[in-house]
């Protein structure tokens, strides 16, 4: 059945989703919703710097050097990205990639 723009528009002013006293959806901003997902981002990458942390140190442990190696070239690369590639945080991962190559005896 067919409706004309006369009735569509009946319709829609019966709708309480096009009544203008119905109470309005929360919209977030596109700048709130970028900071808020570069948050979430970065919450993750912390996540992962941590397993990835813990991941070398265990195959410090297990002498499993080229595997601590190639962990630690993985936190590196992560570490650089959240902190940026000046920041101190990456004095971590730079002495347990410098470990490793010693246990490797590439150094």
């Amino acid at each position: 059945y067919l409706l004309t723009w006369q009735q569509l528009r009946d319709t829609m002013r019966r709708s309480s989703l096009f009544d203008r006293d119905s109470p309005k959806l929360p919209f977030i901003d596109a700048s709130e919703e970028r900071i808020f997902q570069r948050k979430q981002a970065l919450a993750k990458q912390k996540q992962t710097i941590e397993e990835l942390e813990t991941t070398v140190k265990r195959h410090f442990v297990e002498n499993q050097y080229d595997l601590a190696y190639e962990a630690g070239t993985r936190l590196l690369k992560i570490a650089g990205d959240a902190n940026g590639t000046n920041s101190v945080q990456l004095v971590s991962p730079y002495v347990l990639i410098g470990s490793a190559a010693l246990g490797m005896g590439k150094i």
